[in-house]
């Protein structure tokens, strides 16, 4: 079977992207201009570099690195040709803007590769402007799913092939009574996909299908009808880790106006379902790593002085050893949250940095190692000993930034 990915893909971006490469000329021309913005030669040549030692003849470093480096010097001409009307200066751009694209495409881990996404159409006016749960996205990054619209959405499950060319897109499952679906999750052989979704109660639940298609089928309960679950990941064992709103308890800083959400086991097997985390505020984001540990976003609320901190914590798919890894004590990241362990790294991960009231569920994308340092240090770097003036303040923000061995933070994307 073809090795797989998920990702979430806003509809709207996605259609243009790949009308871009099939439509005529003014299309084609904006897509050379839009590739052409893109191209970083530093990080270009770092990535020829990586993946020559990554994969070894399995990449063909030479041929890649020329084509690269023949971009890299005639940065000006392409400039000139993409913004004149010369077609033989033109095609000659295409050519060199084609073959560093090339470069990074021949990636050996997108042989035979599909994705697997979440395809959403909104109005144009939403697209255009929309950045919370008019995409069907959290309202706030502290808020969850329960604060949600629930239908009136047009989306569906869509598998992404042909990724060193133009792209295909084939609708997997589209919902019968336009419910919002999201959290995609793949089991370990690819052969399963775990998503939420709204059930026949109107609540958010977990459902299951196989990848290749099919009818999903609903895994979770509605012995209580008024509990939501969702964003679910599978345990190597076969059971399930969700969250859900079973605790029955309320959000303190909007008076308990909205629910908080727990993280809980569901033995498919028995139906039995356990909670695993007891918290004032509500966790996001499990995970599953390559230790077999869970790895989830806890919001910690209570004695501090940074009362919007997520912090970054483990424990044993039975709830024991719930820890630390990363964010105790740290400023920043604000928001840490869709962490997930790098494949067959035995310390790093990647992660979205955001903020509290922060545009939901987008941040900057950053691979970090905790063995490294566990924390972002707190620097008081004062201009002087005085307060100063009265209204002034003797806080300001460094300007310098500080190693990874530090703080943990290897790179952020883009970087």
């Amino acid at each position: 079977m073809a090795q797989m990915k998920t990702c979430a893909v806003v509809g709207v971006a996605l259609t243009l992207a790949v009308a871009a490469k099939s439509e005529g000329q003014s299309d084609r021309l904006r897509q050379l201009r839009e590739d052409f913005a893109r191209f970083n030669v530093s990080a270009a040549r770092r990535t020829v570099d990586d993946l020559s030692l990554s994969f070894g003849p399995r990449y063909d470093a030479a041929r890649y690195r020329a084509a690269v480096e023949a971009l890299a010097v005639k940065t000006n001409d392409v400039r000139l040709a993409l913004e004149g009307t010369d077609p033989a200066r033109l095609k000659q751009a295409e050519s060199l803007i084609e073959g560093a694209r090339a470069a990074l495409l021949a990636n050996p881990l997108l042989d035979d590769m599909t994705l697997l996404a979440v395809r959403r159409a909104l109005d144009s006016a939403v697209a255009r402007r929309g950045l919370g749960k008019e995409m069907g996205f959290l309202n706030l990054n502290p808020f969850n799913h329960a604060d949600m619209r629930r239908a009136g959405w047009t989306n569906e499950i869509v598998r992404i092939a042909n990724l060193r060319s133009v792209p295909t897109v084939e609708t997997v499952y589209k919902s019968d009574h336009n419910t919002i679906i999201r959290d995609l999750e793949l089991d370990f052989d690819a052969r399963h996909l775990l998503f939420s979704g709204i059930n026949a109660n109107g609540r958010w639940a977990l459902f299951e299908m196989a990848s290749e298609g099919g009818a999903p089928v609903e895994v979770t309960s509605r012995t209580y009808p008024d509990v939501d679950w969702f964003d679910g990941c599978y345990l190597p064992d076969g059971r399930l880790v969700m969250l859900g709103t079973a605790a029955y308890q309320g959000l303190p800083c909007v008076n308990g106006g909205l629910p908080v959400v727990m993280l809980y086991q569901l033995d498919r097997k028995t139906g039995a379902v356990r909670q695993l985390t007891f918290e004032q505020d509500s966790d996001y984001t499990p995970a599953v790593m390559n230790d077999g540990r869970l790895v989830y976003t806890r919001w910690e609320y209570s004695d501090l002085q940074h009362y919007w901190s997520r912090i970054l914590m483990t424990m044993n798919p039975d709830g024991t050893s719930q820890l630390s890894l990363y964010g105790s004590n740290s400023y920043f990241p604000t928001v840490l949250h869709q962490c997930r362990a790098i494949p067959g790294d035995p310390h790093r991960m990647i992660g979205i940095v955001g903020g509290h009231h922060d545009v939901p569920e987008i941040g900057r994308l950053v691979l970090f190692d905790p063995s490294l340092a566990r924390s972002y240090p707190f620097v008081y770097d004062p201009p002087s000993k005085s307060w100063g003036p009265e209204g002034a303040t003797p806080f300001r923000i460094l300007t310098k930034t500080l190693p990874k061995e530090r703080t943990g933070m290897v790179h952020e994307f883009p970087g």
